[in-house]
């Protein structure tokens, strides 16, 4: 854990801990307002500094790695992941949230 975030549940998804040929780095960005973001670009899409790598992670589904959701609500300015499409469905229809695409690809399970 780190500052404000207390994690509803540990090894929820799992990255590959050292870089892969062929699988992009995932970063923790630090936004302005102490949220953070998780990202393929390493130049965290402007929103602050980077945090560094969380690990690294799929483009696609390969070898059973599943889509890591990425939502953002305008009112808390904060973004949500799951790998969950029930999870990304309900925090749109009942907390505002927006779907704003698939991160990148993870695995449910070392």
């Amino acid at each position: 854990m780190s500052g404000d975030i207390t994690p509803e549940t540990l090894n929820y998804f799992y990255t590959y801990a050292t870089a892969v040929p062929g699988m992009p780095a995932l970063y923790r960005c630090l936004k302005g307002n102490g949220k953070r973001l998780y990202t393929l670009d390493p130049g965290c899409e402007g929103a602050g500094p980077q945090e560094g790598i969380l690990g690294y992670v799929a483009g696609d589904a390969a070898c059973g790695a599943v889509p890591l959701f990425r939502l953002f609500s305008g009112a808390s300015q904060e973004h949500f992941y799951t790998t969950s499409e029930a999870e990304r469905d309900n925090a749109v229809a009942m907390y505002g949230y927006t779907y704003e695409a698939v991160a990148c690809h993870v695995w449910a399970a070392p």
